[in-house]
């Protein structure tokens, strides 16, 4: 088993609370956990830039935790 380590530059333009941050093939994610704005965002590894946002239907955040891909084999 390896682990990798990634430091992401500051997220702006979006108040963020993020849970947790996980990497699916070159590109990375983190949760947003502000009540007004659940959503997941793919992020710009080297600068923190928001590339992309994906719209959820949760409607209340989640507490504490974290989340992960599922892994097809």
């Amino acid at each position: 088993m390896t682990a990798t380590t990634t430091v992401v530059g500051p997220v702006s333009g979006v108040v963020m609370v993020p849970v947790g941050l996980d990497f699916r093939g070159t590109k990375l994610y983190t949760y947003n956990n502000v009540i007004s704005d659940t959503n997941f965002y793919e992020l710009d590894p080297n600068t923190g830039a928001i590339l992309n946002k994906i719209i959820t239907t949760i409607t209340t955040p989640v507490g504490e935790g974290d989340f992960a891909f599922r892994a097809w084999l």
